[in-house]
């Protein structure tokens, strides 16, 4: 899962205060997202909508994060309260009364962090700290719903400015391939450091080894390269 390790951002708290205001419209929502200002974030200028093209390069890297993070606990429906498994398989449905993801709105889940009521939510584990910044950074609002599509945009936008090294590195703008699998396992705890380990430690086990990483790293640099060359 994507580490809980440090305080709450203010920016953060504001928004999860205005989540459980008993009168939260998605209009609020956005309002209370817009709020985050751009301090937040690396921001890489991109298209917030990636093409059925693109998801195809950054496939590979993204079964790759969901195998560490969510396969075996529900994929795009997996989530958790704070460890590893603890609402069991398909973890959101636990929580909205067996509702899938695609059913879910963005804000909803933003709402059930705040109140503690779910922690890593979906294919790629995104915390409640995170959640926020993704949402913004991927031209989504709480009133989206939190569908398989609309994750794999969180996946993106995660790259894209949360963890600029890994998108300069794909796009090969950065020879730092040792950077940009730090900043993977910085992000998803599921991933092993330098030393093999998560680099979280704790309760938090590294089920893709460096080597692993290493080589689709490299690997999605080269489906960028030819995407690049031949959109």
């Amino acid at each position: 899962m994507l580490s809980s390790h440090g305080s709450m951002p203010t920016a953060a708290l504001l928004l999860f205060f205005s989540l459980l205001a008993p009168a939260a419209t998605p209009s609020r929502l956005d309002q209370a997202l817009s709020s985050i200002g751009p301090a937040t974030t690396i921001q890489v200028t991109v298209n917030p909508e990636p093409t059925s093209t693109l998801r195809s390069v950054l496939a590979p890297l993204a079964d790759l994060v969901a195998k560490g993070e969510s396969t075996t606990m529900g994929g795009y429906n997996a989530a958790n309260r704070g460890r590893a498994s603890d609402l069991g398989r398909d973890g959101l449905s636990a929580v909205f009364g067996g509702r899938d993801c695609s059913e879910i709105t963005i804000g909803e889940i933003l709402l059930a962090q705040g109140q503690r009521r779910l922690h890593a939510a979906g294919r790629y584990q995104i915390i409640g700290i995170t959640m926020p910044m993704a949402v913004r950074s991927a031209g989504l609002s709480g009133a989206d719903m939190f569908s398989p599509e609309n994750q794999d945009r969180l996946f993106l936008a995660l790259l894209k400015n949360k963890r600029p090294l890994v998108w300069l590195y794909i796009n090969g703008l950065s020879g730092n391939g040792l950077g940009a699998a730090d900043a993977m396992s910085r992000e998803w705890s599921s991933i092993a450091y330098w030393d093999g380990r998560s680099y979280y430690g704790g309760g938090d086990r590294a089920h893709v080894s460096r080597e692993e990483i290493l080589s689709e790293l490299e690997q999605t640099r080269e489906r960028m390269r030819s995407h690049t060359q031949h959109p």
